[in-house]
């Protein structure tokens, strides 16, 4: 999966539904053979969670469904990712000379040239101070 088209990710739940279909397995086989309950699979599929499984999880789902090792992770880890982040992201790698090859300084060099807020406020000696990042369950 290239890490160029976020914007075009299937979501994670019907692709997992899509490929147990494919291999001919039913909700109950899969969550024994990944070792999740059948609810929670089920919510999974169908989009009812809030955040993507763990990535125990996961990797279990890629083994049991035959993905290639990460490719549920990676999406997974986009998803958790801000929204606005992901877009910046996608912006700096359509730029790029080498899709996939920004750096973290490129990044947030890009955040402050954008104005983002949190970037802007920086100390005298011009490091840049990172937001607490608040917990999903708060």
């Amino acid at each position: 999966m290239g890490m160029d088209a976020p914007h075009t990710l299937e979501p994670l739940g019907p692709k997992i539904r899509r490929q147990r279909r494919r291999l001919g397995l039913t909700l109950d086989e899969l969550a024994g053979r990944a070792s999740i309950s059948k609810p929670y699979l089920s919510l999974i599929e169908t989009g009812r969670v809030a955040n993507p499984p763990s990535d125990e999880k996961l990797e279990r789902l890629e083994q049991t469904l035959g993905f290639p090792p990460g490719e549920l992770l990676t999406q997974a880890h986009l998803q958790r990712t801000p929204g606005d982040v992901r877009a910046l992201l996608q912006k700096l790698l359509k730029q790029s000379d080498s899709p996939g090859e920004i750096s973290l300084c490129e990044m947030l060099q890009a955040m402050r040239s954008e104005g983002e807020p949190e970037f802007r406020n920086q100390n005298p000696r011009g490091e840049i101070r990172i937001p607490k990042l608040e917990s999903p369950n708060q």
